[in-house]
C-alpha cells in the first residue's frame, strides 16, 4: 500500500509518480478537460458506497466527470497449506486403518472364544451323558444283583422253613427252656449292639453334619468370591467405558481442533490475500514469519510424533490388559468347572451314602424279622453275622476312601484359594499400572492443553499487533491534518485558467488530486 508520508515531506510529483509494488490499475476518463474540475469544498466528493462507478456533478454546468476504479487482486494457493492438509489426510487414514485392524482382531478373538466355549460345552455335555449312562448301568446291575440275592434268599428261606417245620415238633420240648435263656441273652446282646450301633450312627451323622456345614460355609465363601469377582469385572467394565468415552472426547477434541485450524487457515488466507502487497515491501518481516512458521511446524511434527508413540504405548498396554483379563476369565471358568465337578462328585457320594444307609436299614429290618429263625439256626445266623461284619468292614473302607477323597478335595480347594489370591494380587498390580497409565495420559493432556494455550496466546498477540498497525495506518489517513490538507482550497481560479501558460500545472494538480482521491478510496475499502 502506498505511504502518504510524502504529503508532509517531499515533492508532490515524486509522491504521485512513485512506482508501487501493488497490483492496481487506475483508469481516468473525463468528458471535458481536467481543468474544468469544480473547486474542492470542505465536504469530500468521495462517496463511501460500494459502487465501482462514481460521478461528480457540477451544479453550475451540465458537464460531468466520471472516474472508473478497477482494482484487481491476485492471490495464489500456498504449498505449505496443501502439505499440511495432505499430512492431516494421511494421519486420518492411518488412524482409520489402525481402528479397522483392531476391530478385526477383536472380532477374530471373539470368534475363537465362542468356538472354544462351544467345544467346552460339547465336551461337558458328552462327559455328563457318559457319566449318566455309567450311573444308570451301575444302578441296573445293582438292581439285578439285589433281585438275584432276594430270589436266592427266598428259595433258601422256603427250604429252611420246610426243614424247620419238620424238626420243630421234635425239638420243641427240649429246646424251650434253652431257647428262652438264649433269647434273653441274645436280646441283651442285640440291645448292646443296637446301642453301640446307634452311638456310632450318631457320631457318623454328627461328622456328616459337620462336613455338610463346612461344605455350606465353603459354598458361601465361594459365592462371596464370585460376587467379588463380578464386582471387579463390573468395575473393569466401567473403567473400560470411561476410557472409551475419554478416547471419543479426545477424538472429538482433535476434530474440533482440525476444524478450528481449517477455519484459521481460511482466515489466514484471507489476511494473506489482503497483506500480499505489503509483504513485498516487508520482506524481512515475511522471512521472520516464515521461520516462525517452520519452527511451529517442526514443533507440531514433534508433538504428533510424541502423540503417536504415546498412543502406541497405550495400545500395547491395553492389549496386555486384555490378555491378562482373558487369562483371568479362563482360570475363573476352569475354577467354576472344577467346583461343579466337585459338587457332582459330592452329590454322588451323598447318594452312595444314602444307598448304603438304606441297605443298612433294610439289613436291620431283615435282622429283626429273622431274629426268631436265627435263634433256631445258629449256623445261618453266624453266616449272616459274618456277612454283616464283612459289609461293615466294606462300609468302613468306603468311608475311609471317602475321607481320603474329601481330604484331596480340601487340598485342591486350598490350592485354588492360593491361585485366586495370586490372581487377585495380579489384578491389583494391573489396576496400579492402569492408574499410572491414566495419570501419564492426564499429564500429557495437560501439557498439550498448555502448549495449545501458549500457541493461541502467541497468535492472539500477533493478530493484535497486525490490527494495531492497520489501525495506525487508518488513523493516519483519517486524521485531522490529512483532512485539512484535502479540504484546502485550490490556488487557482477561473480567471487564470484561460492563461495557457499554467494549464500544464493545473492539469498536474488535478491529476494529483484525482490520484490522491483514488488512493483514499482504496484505503477506505481495504480498511472496511
Amino acid at each position: 500500500m502506498p505511504s502518504l508520508s510524502g504529503l508532509h515531506h517531499g515533492d508532490v510529483q515524486d509522491e504521485y509518480y512513485r512506482r508501487e509494488v501493488m497490483t492496481r490499475t487506475i483508469i481516468t476518463r473525463s468528458t471535458e478537460a481536467l481543468s474544468q474540475q469544480p473547486p474542492i469544498g470542505r465536504s469530500s466528493p468521495i462517496e463511501t458506497d460500494r459502487n465501482t462507478f462514481m460521478k461528480y456533478h457540477d451544479p453550475n454546468t451540465r458537464e460531468e466527470r466520471t472516474v472508473d476504479y478497477k482494482i484487481t487482486y491476485h492471490r495464489d494457493i500456498e504449498e505449505e497449506e496443501r502439505r499440511i492438509k495432505d499430512q492431516q489426510d494421511r494421519r486420518r487414514k492411518e488412524e482409520e486403518d489402525r481402528r479397522r485392524r483392531e476391530e478385526e482382531s477383536r472380532r477374530a478373538w471373539e470368534l475363537r472364544e465362542r468356538e472354544l466355549l462351544e467345544r467346552l460345552r460339547s465336551d461337558r455335555e458328552r462327559k455328563q451323558k457318559d457319566l449318566e449312562h455309567t450311573i444308570l448301568e451301575k444302578e441296573r446291575l445293582e438292581k439285578e444283583r439285589i433281585e438275584r440275592g432276594r430270589l436266592e434268599r427266598e428259595r433258601a428261606e422256603m427250604q429252611r422253613r420246610v426243614e424247620w417245620e419238620r424238626m420243630e415238633n421234635e425239638r420243641r420240648g427240649l429246646e424251650e427252656e434253652e431257647l428262652a435263656r438264649k433269647r434273653r441273652l441274645e436280646k441283651e446282646r442285640l440291645e448292646r449292639e443296637r446301642a453301640e450301633e446307634e452311638k456310632r450312627e450318631r457320631l457318623r451323622l454328627e461328622r456328616e453334619r459337620e462336613n455338610l456345614e463346612r461344605m455350606r460355609l465353603e459354598e458361601e465363601r465361594r459365592e462371596q468370591e464370585r460376587l467379588e469377582n463380578e464386582r471387579i469385572e463390573q468395575r473393569l467394565e466401567r473403567e473400560r467405558r470411561d476410557l472409551e468415552f475419554k478416547e471419543r472426547e479426545l477424538i472429538e477434541l482433535q476434530r474440533r481442533e482440525a476444524v478450528e485450524r481449517e477455519k484459521q487457515r481460511l482466515e489466514d488466507e484471507a489476511r494473506e490475500a489482503r497483506r500480499r502487497e505489503e509483504e513485498r515491501r516487508e520482506a524481512d518481516l515475511l522471512a521472520d514469519i516464515q521461520r516462525q512458521a517452520e519452527e511451529r511446524e517442526r514443533l507440531r511434527r514433534a508433538q504428533e510424533r510424541e502423540e503417536k508413540e504415546r498412543l502406541e504405548r497405550i495400545r500395547r498396554e491395553q492389549q496386555r490388559v486384555e490378555m491378562e483379563r482373558a487369562e483371568a476369565e479362563r482360570r475363573e471358568r476352569e475354577r467354576i468347572e472344577d467346583e461343579r465337578r466337585e459338587k457332582e462328585l459330592l452329590e454322588a457320594q451323598l447318594r452312595k451314602k444314602e444307598q448304603r444307609e438304606r441297605e443298612r436299614l433294610e439289613d436291620l429290618e431283615r435282622e429283626n424279622m429273622l431274629q426268631e429263625e436265627e435263634m433256631r439256626e445258629r449256623a445261618r445266623r453266624d453266616i449272616e453275622r459274618r456277612a454283616a461284619a464283612e459289609r461293615e468292614r466294606l462300609r468302613r473302607e468306603e468311608e475311609e476312601k471317602e475321607r481320603l477323597g474329601m481330604y484331596e478335595l480340601e487340598r485342591a480347594a486350598a490350592n485354588r484359594k492360593l491361585q485366586r489370591q495370586a490372581d487377585l494380587e495380579k489384578e491389583r498390580q494391573r489396576e496400579e499400572l492402569d492408574k499410572k497409565a491414566t495419570e501419564i495420559m492426564e499429564m500429557e493432556r495437560r501439557a498439550n492443553e498448555r502448549r495449545e494455550l501458549e500457541r493461541f496466546e502467541q497468535e492472539k498477540r500477533r493478530l493484535l499487533a497486525e490490527k494495531e498497525a492497520l489501525s495506525n495506518k487508518y488513523h493516519h489517513l483519517t486524521s485531522s491534518e490529512t483532512l485539512q490538507k484535502l479540504a484546502k482550497p485550490a490556488y487557482f481560479s477561473r480567471e487564470n485558467i484561460s492563461n495557457p501558460e499554467i494549464t500544464t500545472k493545473i492539469e498536474r494538480q488535478a491529476s494529483f488530486i484525482a490520484c490522491f482521491t483514488s488512493e483514499y478510496l482504496y484505503i477506505l475499502l481495504y480498511s472496511r
